[in-house]
């Protein structure tokens, strides 16, 4: 039977950044606050550590909720007075159990940063049974997901009063990196004392790559707080790891990340009308001819070809799929000049090495930069990201900070379009000099000072969230989402005079338009005989109109456009 619906063979190349070398995990994270007395103090920004990270959670709630709903979070505080968790460990309070964000969690947290009420009091914990209890909580659930303790305080130096316990702790901090459980901490200075990361979390934390323990600062204010929590929360996490083939007896494992990936409005869930139940959503397939509800075994796969229905079992299909299996090889080197900012098309992956995988990666990558670098070269390569997607065409960028290759698509021939399509139907006149002095002094008058894209957030992206969150919070009214993307009308009406200079000479320039030079002054006998056309005029026409010009003038009509029109005005 066949079927009019075909469907794509190839993955998707939206989909293909989508998909990764490991099985999607739930985050479960738990935030260990530090209650102790220092942390109550304002600092020299008059802000309250303890309740920035109070407004920081609940930030990171209202992400979760919206985001990755199937989390699990925990807030943990210890230093207290009181005792609440099951382990019964002294001076530790569990304020929220691990679990799934939602509006109450939310609103707890709310309550308690609204009142600035504080009913636990302050005392002296051990870090090491925060430490534990954190683990307990993270491995109670057996499912697989990436574990992480956020930990909060202005202590650089835990229980220095008690040697033994402070060796217990470092021990049980580095026993959570053989677990996978990831330990990151959030320094909070002091008044009178800078948080210093080397007395004694540099030995208990793993630092990335691109961190050193000196350059660890405590936070000042809510903004730096959320700003260091929003980057490690989106940090890079790689697509997939490939071998680059650099020849047929050598090559060197990479990872691979997506550097740019549109953000999108997440699909909403279809609900029971009565119950609000999920809905569960499958496919029946129907013939068109008899109406009869096929079985997946008994659905096949056609393309047309010169009017004959080419039809494929699932096996060649599947064979067809495999065009060569994953991986990057090399085809060769070119100058860096050969690379134009066009060629690229779509968002480019970043290529850094692997020696976890193949020993050595790292060096033969960081030679190859170096001397790339040096002779001005890029690297010519063919990619295929994963089984089952399309093979890519692309150039390497070498890259200093971090050395690695940025991975730019390229166009193959079947892509390009011709670019005389691009091209208007007449060609614009030179503009005066006073056009383009007006020109040049409105963009001087009319520049974005510090502009970085970072900081020009999607507004309508952020107003759907704004509201989503209204919503799920029962607020009364969404909270106001600037939009980064609005002219400021002030400034622009302050630069109006060169904005209106401007389009004056624009306008006085299109009437005084120079004389039309000796090449398109050149005049012929109309078409179809109706006075004389200049070659301005000429270019306007279609080819097959060109073609009966020639006609009725007794020329040769073949050849392509430009030729027709150079023999009409020779003729």
């Amino acid at each position: 039977m066949d079927f009019e619906e075909q469907e794509e063979i190839f993955i998707p190349e939206q989909e293909e950044s989508s998909f990764k070398d490991y099985t999607p995990q739930k985050d479960q994270v738990v935030f260990l606050v530090d209650a102790s007395a220092s942390m109550f103090q304002p600092n020299l920004q008059n802000q309250v550590p303890f309740f920035m990270v109070i407004n920081a959670t609940i930030n990171f709630l209202k992400d979760k909720i919206l985001a990755s709903e199937s989390d699990n979070i925990a807030v943990v505080l210890y230093n207290t007075q009181n005792t609440q968790n099951h382990m019964e460990f002294s001076q530790i309070v569990v304020l929220q159990e691990l679990g799934p964000p939602d509006a109450p969690r939310i609103k707890q947290l709310q309550e308690l940063l609204d009142r600035k009420d504080y009913q636990h009091g302050h005392g002296s914990a051990l870090l090491v049974e925060a430490l534990w209890l954190c683990h307990d909580l993270l491995t109670h659930n057996a499912s697989s997901s990436s574990r992480r303790i956020l930990l909060f305080t202005d202590e650089d130096q835990p229980n220095q009063d008690k040697p033994h316990d402070m060796q217990r702790a470092l021990t049980r901090a580095r026993d959570l990196g053989e677990q996978d459980i990831t330990l990151e901490v959030f320094p909070f200075n002091r008044l009178n004392h800078n948080f210093d990361f080397r007395l004694f979390y540099a030995q208990a934390v793993i630092l990335d790559e691109d961190e050193a323990a000196q350059e660890v600062t405590g936070a000042e204010k809510l903004e730096e707080l959320m700003s260091i929590m929003h980057k490690r929360e989106f940090k890079k996490r790689r697509l997939g790891t490939l071998d680059f083939v650099l020849s047929p007896y050598m090559k060197i494992a990479v990872n691979y990340y997506c550097m740019l990936r549109e953000t999108k409005k997440p699909t909403p869930v279809k609900l029971h009308s009565e119950s609000n139940k999920k809905l569960k959503t499958t496919t029946s397939w129907i013939c068109e001819e008899t109406g009869k509800q096929l079985w997946d075994h008994e659905v096949g796969h056609h393309y047309e070809m010169g009017g004959q229905k080419i039809v494929f079992t699932k096996e060649e299909v599947s064979r067809i799929k495999t065009f060569d299996s994953p991986g990057i090889k090399l085809m060769g080197f070119k100058a860096r000049e050969k690379l134009k900012d066009y060629m690229n098309t779509r968002s480019s992956y970043f290529i850094y090495p692997e020696d976890s995988r193949i020993r050595g990666s790292a060096q033969v990558m960081h030679a190859l930069i170096e001397e790339m670098k040096q002779l001005n070269k890029i690297a010519i390569a063919r990619v295929i990201p994963r089984q089952g997607t399309l093979v890519r065409f692309s150039a390497l960028l070498p890259s200093e900070d971090p050395k690695g290759f940025k991975l730019m698509f390229l166009p193959f021939a079947d892509d390009i379009r011709n670019p005389e399509t691009l091209k208007g139907p007449t060609e614009a006149p030179e503009p005066t000099q006073e056009m383009v002095k007006s020109a040049s002094e409105m963009m001087e008058n009319i520049r974005l000072k510090e502009f970085d894209i970072s900081n020009y957030y999607n507004p309508e992206i952020q107003h759907f969230y704004a509201n989503l969150e209204a919503l799920a919070l029962e607020a009364p009214n969404p909270p106001p989402v600037p939009d980064a993307l609005e002219p400021d009308e002030e400034g622009l009406q302050t630069k109006e005079h060169h904005i209106q200079n401007f389009f004056a000479q624009a306008e006085l320039g299109s009437l005084k338009r120079p004389a039309a030079s000796k090449s398109t002054s050149k005049m012929v006998k109309g078409e179809f005989g109706q006075g004389n056309c200049s070659e301005s005029e000429l270019k306007k026409m279609k080819v097959a109109e060109l073609k009966e010009l020639c006609v009725e003038k007794g020329l040769n009509k073949t050849g392509r456009k430009d030729q027709l029109i150079e023999r009409i005005l020779t003729s």
